[in-house]
C-alpha cells in the first residue's frame, strides 16, 4: 500500500509589533520551542527507525 502526504512548508514566524502584549510575545516563543522540539523529535524518530532496519 502506497500513502501520500504533502509535505507543507510553513510560511514562517509571525511578525510581531511592539504594541502587541507580552502575552503574544510568550505565545510566540512557546510555538518557536515546541518547533524546535519537534524537528528534534523527527530526527530522533528516524534514527531509531534506522536502527530498527539494520
Amino acid at each position: 500500500m502506497m500513502v501520500y502526504q504533502e509535505k507543507i512548508a510553513p510560511p514562517g514566524p509571525l511578525p510581531i509589533l511592539e504594541s502587541d502584549g507580552a502575552d503574544v510575545l510568550i505565545f510566540h516563543r512557546t510555538i518557536e520551542s515546541l518547533e524546535r522540539e519537534n524537528r528534534w523529535l523527527k530526527q530522533v524518530l528516524a534514527r531509531l527507525s534506522g536502527l530498527k532496519r539494520d
